[in-house]
């Protein structure tokens, strides 16, 4: 802080001064020169060393402080996106969760469906057929010696072997 005392206003420059015997004028017009007494107090910025008053706002040239408020920014953007994200990823495992347990109630459902129907089947099998009787053989078609037999299968197993064996007597 400096604290400058002015005692006599010159005349002919302007200047206020205290030593009358230091002033050196570089005026030109004319004047009175007159005892004022003014007293002035200047300070400078500790930041920039410029003079300053109650409203001095510094002006620095470096950009390090919006480059360090940008970073923040990003940062907390960043920290946004994830927490985002992190929402995103809980709510779809949460309905990837109910969907499965509903996917797998429909399959039990169904699975308990099919073996109601499968047994509703037997059921209906057993009721249509009388049993076999148990001492008597099947009768398979591939197997059949009867030359009289008239079972369809039969017959029609004949006849194509015998289309076979033309064919390749035929040949």
């Amino acid at each position: 802080m400096k604290v400058s005392v002015g005692l006599i206003r010159c005349g002919r420059c302007g200047q206020r001064y205290s030593n009358p015997l230091k002033h050196v004028c570089s005026g030109r017009r004319r004047g009175r020169t007159r005892v004022k007494p003014k007293l002035s107090v200047v300070t400078s910025c500790p930041s920039c060393g410029k003079q300053a008053s109650l409203t001095h706002v510094c002006s620095n040239k470096g950009d390090f402080a919006r480059r360090q408020r940008a970073v923040k920014r990003k940062a907390a953007a960043a920290e946004r996106k994830a927490a985002a994200a992190e929402r995103r990823r809980k709510t779809n495992e949460r309905i990837g969760n109910a969907r499965r347990a509903e996917r797998h109630r429909a399959n039990q459902r169904l699975a308990r469906e099919r073996e109601r129907s499968a047994e509703r089947v037997k059921a209906a099998r057993a009721k249509a057929r009388p049993a076999r009787k148990p001492g008597r053989p099947r009768h398979d078609y591939r197997n059949c010696r009867d030359a009289d037999c008239e079972r369809v299968a039969c017959e029609a197993y004949r006849e194509g072997v015998e289309d076979g064996a033309d064919a390749e007597r035929a040949q």
